[in-house]
């Protein structure tokens, strides 16, 4: 398939493809929660629920994605405000079925598992699309943003350089300080 078209009939069962009108590959932001985007990296597909097929229409097998998490789950948990997952679009278009529930529609992307996050707070004079710092968090509120390839570059270089996140199932320790080296006789 050539860089200048879309699929499209994926419902009918009927490929076609027509043209889009962009000539460079684009970005995109979508908003999910930490444990969503945790799922997009495990199972290399996005999903955005059941409304989700007109937004993963819009993207282009290749375009960049990046990922912003609010919270730690659907609208509860822990606030997190942080870039969770960067990637590419591998996708050709939207399906139904891989996501928590049937009706989701996603799309197969490949997202870099760092287990780095970066905040979103430092990176906004570098963000095109912040206008107002003080109220960036309106610019999120759709869920699916359509951005430039040099804000993906910019998340991506944040999420690349950003140690990883502590493992939530760890409950023992802090995740500051190293294992304790083995001494004895069980030492190797």
């Amino acid at each position: 398939m050539s860089d200048d078209v879309t699929a499209a009939g994926a419902r009918t069962g009927r490929l076609q493809l027509v043209p889009d009108g962009r000539v460079e590959p684009t970005g995109w932001i979508c908003v999910l929660s930490r444990a969503d985007a945790l799922a997009s990296i495990a199972t290399g597909t996005l999903c955005l629920g059941p409304r989700g097929e007109g937004r993963l229409r819009r993207m282009r097998l290749g375009d960049g994605v990046a990922i912003y998490s609010p919270r730690e789950g659907r609208r509860s948990g822990a606030v997190v405000r942080r870039f969770t997952a960067v990637g590419r679009v591998t996708g050709v278009a939207p399906y139904q079925g891989d996501g928590a529930t049937s009706e989701d529609w996603c799309r197969a992307v490949d997202l870099v598992d760092t287990g780095g996050e970066a905040a979103v707070e430092p990176l906004l004079s570098r963000l095109s699309f912040v206008r107002d710092e003080p109220g960036w968090g309106v610019v999120f509120r759709s869920g699916f943003l359509e951005v430039t390839t040099a804000d993906v570059a910019v998340v991506r270089q944040a999420v690349l350089a950003a140690p990883g996140f502590p493992d939530p199932t760890d409950r023992g320790g802090s995740d500051l300080a190293p294992a304790p080296a083995p001494v004895g006789p069980e030492a190797p």
